[in-house]
């Protein structure tokens, strides 16, 4: 380039000519600019500067016209007052700058995140001039970058996978996910540092079941946030109640029953209304019977050849598909009726006949006939056979260690006696743990809050399943109804509470929010969605547990929830469910006395006998020391149970079962 020379007439000098040359392609641009002076100077250099951008790289490249002292200071300034300066010194290569200036064809390299997106101007101060010479504005271009928002995967219960994939080409970036209930506020994730192109994904934990979820992948570069698609994910639902017995018939612990007897049943309710395979057996074997895919309601099974004085156990199970329930019940039949016998005399006393006969007579009910004898060699004493004495139990009422007793007991009077007679005393152990109940709280009132819902029926129209005579109904987005309130409760303790509502919608993508109170004041918390399907069906919200003034206080309002085309959420029925969990302990515990129990015999024991039982268990038999129970030995099996009477040396005896 050429200097242009002073003219006396101008009024001002021009030192440079300006050629401007810029070129834009994709994420590459170039301008090639000439310097001007903008402080008349004869000494002032005239330069040809190119200036290159490449993504945010700005080269500066001498191309032509006067060297410039390497101590030139170039400064860069956006559009927004941001300034940075730099020595070309401190940008020139060892060899560049050994002769102290910046020449043709030298390049200083300025690498600037912050400008990228923004017009910058660039402004070179030649130090030994104090010349400013001003280059034209450039433009630091975007690179392409991009985030992308992936499906979420590993949904669970309270936890979730979340994915992405990012782009940041040759630059560094941080990215990160954001998440929220549906309608709720947004919890991000901590940024992670990322540079090139690539995948990343995180594991959530600590969501609410069964809740719609919107998440979006985000990245940051240069103090900007980039939004990928919104997607959504609905967390899996709380675990399933099991199926509920109730009126078991007869009832369990029932004796005395007919051998006519000839049908057991129960009722069999699943508390999310799906349909279950149940079955009931019986031991001993009598009958038996089963169900696929029943419905709620009385289940029946008939039994025959029933025998007297038998303890039966039945055993119904049920499963939904989820949930199992196991319960066993026992029965005991009749004595039956009793049978007269006589047995012929043995006359005269001497008998030199063998074998000795004798006859026992009675109706066609006689079997099984057992000969208890003694004999004798003088018709005066007893040499042996039955020359036992036998003493019967004398008390049941004995309480020798103070302890309450534990269990049932029917008909103590037929244990007493010194042999078998067909009579039968009944003992049964007692749950001293928690026993299991539920029970369904349906709505029964409705506050004056039901803006946007349509109400058909009688107030509160959700209070039994009986569509189309009651209900309610909207598909107006943020419609809210409510408040629900329930009965009390009767049970008693911590419950396990759910909500569980039956209801549809139209084209299955909308529902309805359910909020819970336990003050019965508000404002209450949402506890879950429901209504997402086209069917009609319960849909079950676990609550977890809760005190009984907390159940008693609750109350529920539904808000209309849109995730697509607004259509009619439907709600029939709306009921709190309420139970408390079985944790049995059965126990026995009851005392017998002998008041006058012969303890002068050299040989002592205690008889037992025990006709029949039901389980597993043993039965253990202790005796008193006069200040402790002391274990006399165990009955595992039927029939007679004979005891060495260990501690018998005194009158009264007493004994534990």
């Amino acid at each position: 380039m050429q200097k242009i020379k002073k003219i006396d007439t101008a009024v001002s000098e021009v030192l440079g000519t300006i050629l401007l040359l810029s070129i834009v392609s994709g994420l590459f641009s170039v301008v090639a600019i000439s310097a001007m002076n903008l402080i008349p100077n004869n000494s002032s250099p005239s330069t040809i500067i190119v200036c290159q951008v490449n993504d945010y790289n700005i080269s500066l490249i001498h191309m032509g016209g006067d060297s410039l002292n390497v101590d030139t200071m170039i400064t860069f300034l956006d559009d927004v007052g941001t300034s940075k300066s730099i020595v070309v010194k401190d940008y020139l290569d060892t060899k560049s700058k050994s002769d102290n200036l910046w020449g043709v064809g030298e390049k200083v390299v300025y690498s600037y995140r912050d400008f990228i997106g923004k017009n910058i101007r660039v402004i070179i101060n030649d130090i030994p001039t104090h010349s400013n010479i001003l280059l034209t504005s450039i433009t630091v271009a975007t690179p392409y970058i991009s985030v992308t928002t992936l499906d979420a995967t590993a949904i669970a219960q309270n936890s979730v996978k979340l994915m992405m994939t990012y782009n940041l080409r040759n630059i560094s970036g941080m990215v990160r996910f954001s998440y929220r209930p549906t309608e709720g506020g947004w919890t991000n994730t901590s940024w992670i540092s990322k540079t090139g192109s690539g995948s990343y994904n995180a594991i959530i934990t600590g969501l609410s079941s069964f809740t719609l979820y919107d998440v979006k992948a985000q990245l940051l570069y240069n103090s900007k946030i980039i939004d990928g698609d919104q997607k959504s994910f609905t967390t899996l639902s709380k675990i399933y109640n099991p199926p509920l017995f109730s009126n078991p018939t007869p009832t369990n612990g029932s004796t005395g029953l007919p051998i006519t007897t000839a049908s057991l049943s129960i009722a069999i309710q699943d508390p999310q209304g799906y349909n279950f395979n149940w079955t009931i057996t019986t031991s001993p074997n009598v009958g038996s019977s089963s169900g696929v895919g029943a419905s709620n309601g009385t289940k029946n099974c008939n039994v025959a050849g029933l025998t007297y004085t038998t303890i039966y156990t039945w055993t119904v199970k049920a499963n939904d598909g989820h949930k199992w329930t196991n319960r066993s019940y026992v029965f005991t039949t009749g004595i039956g009726k009793v049978i007269n016998t006589s047995v012929s005399r043995i006359s005269p006393y001497t008998i030199s006949t063998n074998p000795l006969t004798i006859t026992a007579t009675s109706d066609s009910s006689l079997n099984n006939v057992t000969l208890h004898y003694r004999w004798s060699d003088d018709n005066s004493s007893w040499n042996g056979g039955l020359n036992e004495k036998y003493v019967s139990v004398s008390s049941n009422t004995s309480n020798v260690d103070g302890i309450t007793e534990k269990g049932t007991e029917t008909n103590f009077p037929n244990a007493k006696g010194t042999a078998r007679n067909g009579t039968l005393m009944t003992l049964q152990e007692i749950n001293t743990g928690t026993v299991g109940a539920s029970e369904w709280l349906n709505g029964y009132s409705l506050g004056a809050t039901y803006a946007g819902w349509t109400r058909v029926g009688t107030t509160p129209y959700v209070s039994a399943k009986d569509y189309p005579t009651n209900y309610i109904s909207t598909a107006s987005n943020g419609a809210q109804i409510g408040w629900f309130k329930f009965p009390s409760t009767t049970l008693t303790g911590t419950l396990t509470v759910n909500i569980s509502v039956y209801c549809s919608d139209a084209d299955g993508s909308d529902g309805a929010d359910v909020y819970v109170d336990y003050s019965g004041t508000g404002p209450g918390t949402k506890a879950g969605t429901v209504g997402l399907h086209s069917g009609w069906q319960y849909d079950t919200i676990d609550l977890g547990t809760h005190t009984v003034t907390e159940v008693n206080n609750l109350q529920v309002y539904l808000r209309y929830f849109k995730s697509g085309t607004a259509s009619n959420v439907y709600v029939d029925h709306l009921r709190i469910g309420v139970s408390i969990p079985s944790n049995p302990n059965y126990e026995l515990d009851f005392e017998y006395q002998w008041t006058a129990a012969v303890y002068s015999q050299v040989n002592k024991q205690l008889c037992l006998y025990l006709t029949s039982h039901t389980g597993t268990e043993n039965l253990l038999v202790n005796y008193w020391t006069g200040s402790a129970w002391s274990l006399l030995g165990t009955i595992t099996s039927t029939g007679w149970s004979n005891f060495t009477a260990t501690g018998l040396s005194s009158s009264p005896y007493t004994i534990q079962l």
